[in-house]
């Protein structure tokens, strides 16, 4: 599957089908969403049996699950942050000037689901795996990491998404700002300007990430990281350091708390996650009735 969305991505083909007698696992059919391939199930004794797994053309949303272009088509919006978020919103880019941006971020969200999928993909069925032996520590800390390194994915594409729509949208980031968004820092040494990693703890990366992709938008969203949620995902990310670089002899170990601990912290994750979503695509959409109604202007201010 990653073969052939490299290969579509290498000459420009935006449509591919693949036909499986043995059907398609999680993992793949978002690749394929996400990829523009069109996935088919084919039943070997039965000529005339054909499965449609993904629609040969369907538009990429926000969780990865697609439309078909019936659907994307109706009267009903279907812009998102994710699937649509570059129409012409800031008057200072020619059209073509905005076309290429808006190919490059487009280009830019389907790379990067092809490395949230598998990795949501991996956890969900470490999930699996888990719930029928709870008491095997080995299914506890593969669980513990892959949980932790597919929110990891989603804070990296939130960032680069911040970085590509904030000059559609008009919008400038502080030099410290592209440095959290881009993950590197400029030193100085001996002379000589070097590049270097720009790394913050999670509880920091995790509030920069959200803060930032609002920014992007243009939207003002609050989010609450008082709660219990925000401290059990904080929790969660500490016993994951520890069963990475373990410093004792039990540090390898994940007791029932600990699972308890990550599962309220990945509530708290998907909601507040969500709510963000939610919210900047109401300020999108509504920036784009006001910019229709002017004729003028800025799109975001």
């Amino acid at each position: 599957m990653l073969v052939l969305a490299k290969r579509l991505d290498d000459i420009g083909a935006n449509k591919g089908i693949i036909v499986s007698t043995i059907g398609f696992q999680e993992g793949a059919r978002k690749i394929a969403e996400a990829s523009g391939i069109s996935l088919v199930k084919k039943d070997f004794n039965n000529p005339d049996s054909w499965e449609i797994i993904v629609p040969l053309f369907a538009v990429v949303t926000l969780g990865g699950s697609t439309e078909s272009t019936e659907a994307a088509t109706s009267d009903a919006p279907t812009t998102s942050p994710l699937s649509q978020p570059t129409k012409p919103i800031s008057e200072e880019f020619g059209q073509e000037e905005l076309r290429k941006r808006d190919a490059g971020l487009r280009k830019l969200i389907k790379h990067s689901l092809l490395t949230t999928g598998p990795l949501e993909s991996d956890w969900k069925e470490v999930l699996k795996r888990w719930q029928q032996e709870k008491k095997s520590q080995f299914w506890s800390r593969i669980a513990i990491r892959c949980l932790c390194a597919a929110i990891e994915a989603r804070l990296f594409v939130f960032r680069r998404m911040a970085e590509q729509m904030a000059p559609l949208a008009g919008v400038q980031f502080e030099a410290e700002e592209m440095e959290i968004l881009s993950g590197e820092r400029l030193v100085i040494k001996d002379g000589v300007q070097t590049k270097r990693p720009k790394w913050l703890p999670f509880p920091d990366s995790l509030k920069e990430s959200f803060r930032l992709f609002a920014k992007a938008s243009g939207a003002i969203v609050k989010i609450d990281f008082g709660t219990v949620g925000f401290g059990s995902l904080c929790s969660t990310f500490d016993v994951r350091n520890r069963l990475m670089h373990p410093k004792k002899p039990f540090d390898v170990e994940v007791n029932a708390r600990d699972i308890d601990t990550a599962e309220q912290g990945i509530d708290w994750f998907n909601k507040t996650y969500t709510d963000l979503i939610d919210q900047c695509q109401a300020h999108l959409d509504q920036a784009v009735k006001d910019k229709m109604k002017s004729g003028r202007g800025p799109i975001l201010s």
